[in-house]
């Protein structure tokens, strides 16, 4: 629910800003709006999962998440869409980190590269059906329905969960954090926020850079307050594992990457190349069934080799298939569109779940809840900047949007390609960052050896 409902609603943006007469910032605050409360939220859910467990927090989210998208899907005004959007966020972010750590309790003495790989891999599969779906569903019913779908689908989702997943055991009691709670939403928000309006007010505005201030002047204090915790929201020494550190880096860097490939390419394709969203939905296809398909394959590669290779070698991926897409893709046919947006799938499918892997580590049980929580806040923050990014660049040549005039094909075209070829530069950099800091075959060696001889290992055994 969470994927497809992204995703199909990227292909139905044109429509629903005609209907309700958004312009493009209006348009990516109700992808944003989603996100931005979903990343606030996050480590609330993660604590929660923590504490209540990871099946009464996913039922929980999921029924919230339910009565958000019927609010959205019945919306007739853009604050009440946005309205809908933002408690969509808020019952996503109980739902991601409680979905994360039952993969990773699960999973603790084998074989979690390749479950995670599964996790990712369903994720990806709702990917790869979702621009269908949002095409099929916006030319057929209206878009309204790509959130009423949400209706059954959760629903589908509560009885299945009643029947498979197992009952919470008893959970560690401890006080409320509540100061680094509120330190670490201000901060997320702030940032967020400042990210969400730089298009509209200028990177120089005092509004964003009075959001970037506030945000870091919240994060200093959620960093003292978490120091002088006994039972801190974030034991903030995980941190110092270059490992944990750099994945969570590499998250945010590659999805501020790959975020805008959907977003953006879905509105040059319907309003400067013509094409309906059906056949935009067709397009993304090729990329994200390769995301479905090699996400298990790099868990299992991940299992055996590390996280280095292949998040390193998917970002490299990942940076030539940008380049490919500003050269080939915007301005030739069909076939140089589907080329490079399959080198990007591909590195997509590398990236996702070794990273992911490396940020749990050997996270204990018990705070796996909060370690998916720390990992999805930095997906949900790198996906702000990346829209922020790439909107500031492509508002520079489109400044109205398709709410006051037709799109340019040639401004649109070049506001795009110079987006992607930065963006391109920074998977470059990502690439760096990963082969850096993430763990290559010589740890993982390591521990099989030690658990062979007999030797205790940070790995614990899951509790059933």
């Amino acid at each position: 629910m969470l994927t497809l409902g992204d995703t199909a609603l990227a292909v139905a943006l044109p429509s629903l800003g005609r209907d309700l007469r958004l312009g493009l910032s209006a348009l990516e605050w109700v992808v944003n709006s989603y996100t931005l409360a979903l990343s606030v939220f996050l480590l609330a859910g993660g604590w929660l999962t923590d504490r209540l467990g990871g099946r009464r927090v996913f039922l929980l989210g999921t029924t919230l998440f339910i009565g958000a998208s019927l609010v959205s899907g019945l919306a007739q005004s853009g604050w009440l869409l946005l309205a809908g959007r933002t408690l969509q966020g808020m019952a996503g972010a109980l739902v991601l980190p409680a979905t994360l750590a039952l993969v990773a309790a699960t999973f603790r003495t084998g074989g979690r590269g390749f479950a995670l790989g599964i996790w990712s891999g369903a994720g990806a599969a709702a990917l790869a059906v979702g621009p269908l779906v949002g095409a099929l569903v916006t030319e057929r019913l209206g878009w309204a329905w790509i959130f009423l779908l949400n209706v059954p689908l959760g629903v589908a989702g509560l009885l299945a969960a009643r029947a498979a997943l197992p009952q919470s055991g008893e959970r560690r009691a401890s006080g409320v954090d509540l100061a680094g709670l509120a330190a670490s939403a201000a901060a997320v928000f702030a940032v967020g926020f400042a990210l969400t309006e730089a298009g509209r007010y200028g990177w120089a505005s005092p509004v964003v850079l009075g959001g970037l201030a506030v945000g870091a002047a919240a994060f200093t204090v959620f960093v003292r307050v978490e120091l002088k915790q006994a039972a801190p929201l974030v034991d903030l020494r995980r941190f110092t594992t270059r490992a944990v550190s750099g994945a969570n880096g590499v998250m945010l860097l590659s999805t501020a990457v790959m975020c805008s490939v959907l977003f953006f390419v879905s509105l040059y394709l319907q309003t400067a190349r013509g094409y309906s969203p059906l056949g935009t939905g067709a397009a993304f296809l090729p990329m994200t069934i390769l995301i479905l398909v090699v996400a298990p394959l790099a868990g299992r590669l991940a299992d055996r080799l590390g996280s280095r290779m292949p998040a390193t070698v998917g970002m490299l991926l990942i940076a030539i298939g940008l380049l490919l897409l500003s050269e080939f893709g915007l301005h030739g046919g069909l076939g140089g569109l589907l080329s490079s947006l399959a080198v990007v799938g591909l590195g997509i499918g590398l990236v996702t779940t070794p990273v992911t892997a490396a940020a749990l580590g050997d996270v204990p049980e018990h705070e796996a809840g909060v370690a998916a929580g720390v990992l999805n806040t930095s997906r949900m923050v790198g996906l702000t900047l990346g829209i922020a990014l790439m909107g500031a660049i492509v508002a520079a040549r489109w400044p109205g949007g398709f709410a006051v005039a037709p799109a340019r094909p040639g401004a649109l075209a070049g506001g795009l390609s110079l987006a992607f070829r930065i963006n391109a530069g920074i998977a470059l950099a990502t690439a760096a960052v990963a082969a850096a800091t993430l763990a290559g075959t010589k740890p993982r060696r390591a521990a099989r050896l030690g658990r062979r001889d007999g030797r205790s290992s940070t790995v614990a055994p899951v509790k059933r």
